[in-house]
């Protein structure tokens, strides 16, 4: 029996495409089509692109990306209980679900994916007894490269690997000159101040080199390679370890560590779900902004269907800047660089930092050059 019907396509231009590309070249060579539905003609309303009439009914085009354009058809819709039998079994698959929220609500698809809320992390952060906080075992670092800048953000990490936020700076400049990558230095060179009053260095630092300075990133990491400063870089597998074997292939031999980012994320994400202080829990400083926090949270896993692998996680942006994730991520590198022995020592080393003596911890890298202070909070992310 004749009727309304629509055609739903992912968007209304690709129902304008389907209706020139397809629709009007099979209506054109099949006679008795031919002879049901007009021409299109654009003066004429109740025929065009995406409406072609026939004797007792009319076929529509548009796109699922149109709500407000499905909704307004004039189509006969499956009963409820027909909606719920197809959504039962789509539920549970992530590309059925999605098709059937396309053309049966006549929705717009949004992969809403794993994330963080920023408001839970905004509203942890706290006023440290001093720069360096009891619990910690071991300060690290971690550098991104941006095109008129460098960023570093200093971790503390102690049993179970519970953390604190400690330091952040920028330092404003070309990377391909030598000035700011002084001043990054004279940054990772200074003492930190324990609540015990130990001073403790950073043990390890990771540069990322994956950017269009990979040859300033190699060069200042080779030449503090007995500071422990180590240069990475993104790697593209899945369900590897977060760091794996260094590389020396490169023209200065720097050492080269290669990421799985998958892996990483998982862990950061993971950890920062946890809401009360403990095993993995993240601290965050008083001085933390919603800026920072945003780009902390700057990303989601999705779920997505690879044609021969199935469905696989994906992290996806959700901004523009993400660099506080970054840094936690490469912060999370250098302190498994430092190895497994000392992860499992971080106990006995956050014990020792506790005693109120005025000597650092043994056994750390070695003081770099004369410090400077960081920045302000504010004056870093405005400079």
């Amino acid at each position: 029996m004749p009727g309304p019907i629509l055609v739903l396509r992912p968007t209304v231009d690709e129902a304008r495409r389907f209706s020139r590309q397809r629709l009007d070249p099979m209506i054109a060579t099949t006679p008795v089509l031919n002879d049901l539905v007009r021409e299109a003609r654009s003066r004429e309303g109740g025929n065009s692109l995406l409406i072609k009439e026939f004797p007792g009914g009319v076929l529509f085009l548009t796109g699922s990306n149109s709500a407000t354009g499905v909704k307004s058809m004039p189509i006969r819709w499956l009963p409820w209980s027909a909606t719920v039998a197809e959504f039962i079994p789509a539920k549970e698959d992530p590309l059925r679900l999605k098709n059937w929220v396309n053309s049966v609500l006549g929705e717009t698809w949004e992969e809403r994916g794993e994330t963080v809320d920023p408001e839970s992390l905004l509203g942890r952060a706290e006023r440290y007894p001093a720069e360096v906080p009891s619990g910690v075992g071991v300060l690290v670092a971690s550098v991104d490269v941006q095109g008129d800048r460098l960023e570093c953000a200093v971790k503390g990490f102690g049993v179970a690997e519970e953390s604190w936020l400690i330091a952040f700076s920028q330092f404003h400049g070309d990377p391909g000159r030598d000035k700011v990558w002084h001043e990054l230095d004279q940054f990772l060179g200074q003492m930190f101040t324990h609540e015990s009053g130990q001073q403790v260095p950073i043990s390890c630092v990771t540069v990322d080199s994956g950017g269009h300075h990979s040859e300033q990133v190699y060069r200042f990491c080779r030449a503090r390679i007995d500071r422990r400063v180590f240069a990475i870089r993104g790697g593209s597998e899945k369900g590897k370890p977060v760091v794996g074997r260094p590389t020396t292939n490169n023209r200065y031999r720097a050492k080269l560590f290669t990421l799985c980012v998958d892996t990483a994320k998982e862990i950061v994400f993971s950890r920062l779900r946890i809401g009360t202080p403990g095993p993995g829990y993240c601290h965050l400083p008083e001085w933390i902004d919603e800026e920072y926090i945003a780009q902390l949270t700057a990303e989601k896993a999705i779920r997505k269907w690879i044609k021969n692998r199935g469905t696989v996680r994906e992290w996806v942006k959700t901004r523009e800047r993400n660099e506080a994730l970054d840094l936690e991520v490469y912060c999370l590198a250098a302190l498994y660089i430092l190895g497994p022995t000392l992860v499992k020592s971080l106990p006995e080393r956050a014990a020792a930092l506790d005693c109120k003596t005025e000597s650092p911890v043994a056994d750390e890298a070695p003081p770099g050059p004369a410090l400077q202070r960081r920045r302000g909070w504010i004056d870093g992310w405005r400079g």
